[in-house]
């Protein structure tokens, strides 16, 4: 059995309750959740980790140190807490075992770049995704046939769920942005456009209210439209058992910073609404 330790900024959340039957789910009980470490109580619940293991069944551990000794593999969750993802992955980069991070990873293309030079240099196989990416509506676009694309989200944080927006859009085109320009409406609506490194153009259109993800895709004879209502989960949770079994990352560093580049050019794009973002692409 591959036994995975949690790092987390706390460990009442979404992500941490749901992952430990995934990955049984998916491996056939071969990979369980072991070991768990979260930073703070939750900010709201006031739930602690201890709670929260003893609810759970999982060894409460009581530092990041601790985790990383007792485990197989590592995950790196802080879902909500962008800014908290760096110093939280710094040891388990540096541990030598796998280690999956939740998205998004870092707070910008800095952040990231040092956090993969972590892990390469200590050998660390790693990866970061949003679950999204798996969605298997995907695998019916014939990606060198796209035009442009028109994507569509629910209006949650920009920092923290563009990623399920802008990684799928960014990964079925195959190649970084050039520049992005923003409009934000406030609660109830933002809108992102993309020019990509070809001219093509990728629109997020992010809407309040539960809106579906979806994307309508021009192709050369038709458009293609994709309401990704499977469940991606499963094939998340599929790709992430196989990488803690052999180590071989499933998403390449550079991928992830293509897209953490475009994302960062988004925000600066949000606070500067109507102008073009020149994407850092230097990395």
């Amino acid at each position: 059995m591959i036994k995975v330790g949690f790092i987390d900024y706390y460990l009442d959340e979404w992500h941490a309750q749901n992952a430990p039957a995934h990955l049984e789910k998916q491996s056939n009980g071969e990979v369980k959740v072991c070991y768990a470490y979260g930073e703070i109580p939750h900010p709201i619940k006031g739930t602690t980790s201890e709670q929260w293991c003893d609810k759970m069944g999982i060894e409460c551990c009581s530092t990041i140190d601790e985790v990383i000794e007792k485990a197989d593999v590592l995950m790196v969750l802080a879902p909500d807490n962008c800014e908290r993802k760096e110093d939280l992955c710094r040891k388990a980069l540096s541990s030598g075992k796998p280690c999956f991070v939740d998205k998004p990873f870092g707070t910008d293309l800095a952040s990231a770049k040092r956090m993969f030079e972590i892990a390469e240099k200590s050998g660390t196989p790693c990866y970061s995704c949003s679950s999204l990416r798996y969605a298997q509506e995907y695998t019916t676009v014939d990606r060198k046939a796209i035009k442009s694309l028109v994507a569509m989200s629910p209006q949650n944080s920009y920092d923290n769920y563009i990623l399920h927006t802008l990684e799928p859009a960014m990964m079925l085109m195959e190649e970084p942005a050039k520049r992005v320009m923003a409009v934000n409406h406030g609660d109830d609506f933002y809108s992102v456009t993309l020019e990509m490194a070809s001219g093509r153009y990728i629109v997020i259109n992010s809407f309040n209210y539960n809106s579906p993800y979806m994307m309508n895709i021009s192709i050369p004879t038709a458009n293609q439209l994709i309401d990704c209502s499977y469940d991606f989960w499963i094939y998340h949770y599929k790709t992430m058992v196989e990488f803690f079994k052999t180590g071989v990352e499933p998403v390449s560093h550079k991928e992830t910073l293509t897209i953490a580049a475009a994302r960062e050019a988004g925000k600066k794009g949000m606070a500067n609404p109507g102008e073009w973002i020149m994407v850092d692409n230097n990395y």
